[in-house]
Formats: structure tokens, C-alpha cells, sequence
């Protein structure tokens, strides 16, 4: 799926660029079916903070027979087929509406108060490759997604390691660092009240299997009032060793 700039360009070049079309788009974007951190003032206002309600207890007991429930389904019956399976193993209404916050793609397996802005520790069963993933939420925007990779390009532009590790690796490729654990990311305080979240991530030549070039710590940032400030690149691993070979 196109990201907003891109489908808002598409828009205004068929002549339907129309104010209806925008609110939306900006619906789907808070609706979590978008990786992009930006939601209306209206989208804002109607939001429900995520909470530790939202959890679906014992679901990694539960979730197991999924597969057998729904695997055989096609998008979007997939998706219908979770949600229902989901009401039918004792998910509470809140873990409902959460799941139909990520499109019935996934569920809040966990939730870590750091206020104002919270980590909700998201499982995705259908996914081929990582299942787990973790979200900031309850700020504003209400949805950082940090493995919404286009958020880390400009820290990445400004740093001058990453572009020589590019340089020498053409195909560097960034993913998704530990998202299991519940203790990371790592929360720090901001001299200006703020919130500072680590964020881990890996760096290979190309495939996700491939050579591993070292290791990137970006740093999510929020004010006080847990406004999304923007991404800081602050730290490479082993990129000086991946480049002497």
C-alpha cells in the first residue's frame, strides 16, 4: 500500500482529490492499516487509550489452534475468521477493538506502562517471517509504528557511518531487532520532561539471513505531553569490523 503522500498525489492527479477522500485516508492511517504516524485532530479526540484491558489473556495457549481454525482462509475472511476466533476464546472487548486497530491482523499480547506514552507489545500470527512487533502508543500521534522503516531514512541520511557502511554495502538492508522481550525498547527521561525510546534494529548484506553488517539504535523522542518529536540515529555496533573485511 502506497504511503499518504504518494496515495494523496495519486488522488489529485484522477480530479478526486476531495475533502470526503482526505478524512478517509487519515481514518485508515489511525486505524493502524498504515504505517504512518500522523491522525487527524478529530481521529485524535475519537481515540481510546490503549490499556493493559486491551491484553488477550492466555492467548498464546489459544492462539496455537488458530491455524487450524482459519489457516485455510484468503484475506479478508482471514481476518474476520481472527477477530471471531478471538471473541470466541474469551478476548475482552477492548482486546477486539485492539485487534481491529491492526486489521484483525494481530492482537496486544502484553502492555508496558511508561506514560504518557505506552508500549503495546503486538503479536501477528499470519506473518510469515517476525511475529512480534511493538508499538508506542496513547501519545500524539495515538500509533508510532517503529518498524515503519520510511521514519528512520532521514536519521539515516544524517549519519555519516551509515552512509560509508552503504557505500562499501550497497544492499544494506535494516530490520527489526528484538521485539519479543518486554523490557526493550528502553525508556529514558528527556531533559525537557520528555520520553526517549531505544529502539534495536539489524543490519544485513541484503536478505534478512544474509550477512550481518552490525547493529543501529535509533532514539524515538516525545515531549512532555507525549507529542512525537521525530528519530535520532545514536549508535552503530560492529559496522567498523563489517567494513574491514
Amino acid at each position: 500500500m502506497p504511503y499518504r503522500s504518494t496515495f494523496l498525489a495519486n488522488l489529485a492527479t484522477v480530479g478526486i482529490a476531495m475533502k470526503n477522500s482526505v478524512v478517509l485516508l487519515l481514518t485508515i492511517l489511525c486505524a493502524g492499516l498504515m504505517s504512518v504516524p500522523i491522525c487527524s485532530s478529530a481521529e485524535k479526540d475519537s481515540w481510546q487509550p490503549v490499556s493493559p484491558e486491551a491484553v488477550w489473556l492466555g492467548a498464546e495457549k489459544k492462539v496455537k489452534s488458530v491455524y487450524q481454525e482459519c489457516g485455510s482462509n484468503q484475506w479478508p475472511e482471514l481476518q474476520e475468521c481472527f477477530v471471531t476466533f478471538m471473541q470466541k476464546h474469551g478476548a475482552s472487548l477492548q482486546a477486539v477493538a485492539f485487534a481491529k486497530l491492526m486489521d484483525n491482523t494481530g492482537y496486544l499480547r502484553a502492555f508496558r506502562k511508561a506514560g504518557p506514552v505506552d508500549i503495546a507489545y503486538v503479536e501477528y500470527p499470519f506473518r510469515a517471517n517476525t511475529n512480534e512487533g511493538y508499538l508506542l502508543v496513547n501519545g500524539d500521534p495515538p500509533i508510532v509504528d517503529v518498524d515503519n522503516l520510511e521514519l528512520l531514512k532521514e536519521a539515516q541520511a544524517k549519519s555519516p557511518e551509515y552512509k560509508n557502511l552503504v557505500q562499501r554495502f550497497p544492499n544494506a538492508a535494516m530490520w527489526p531487532g528484538d521485539r519479543f522481550h518486554i523490557e526493550y525498547p528502553a525508556v529514558e527521561r528527556l531533559r525537557n520532561g520528555g520520553q526517549r525510546f531505544i529502539v534495536d534494529y539489524g543490519i544485513t548484506d541484503l536478505c534478512r539471513a544474509c550477512k550481518s553488517l552490525g547493529k543501529a539504535k535509533f532514539a524515538f523522542d516525545f515531549d512532555a505531553n507525549g507529542k512525537f518529536l521525530g528519530v535520532k540515529m545514536i549508535g552503530l555496533e560492529e559496522i567498523r569490523a563489517a567494513l574491514k573485511k
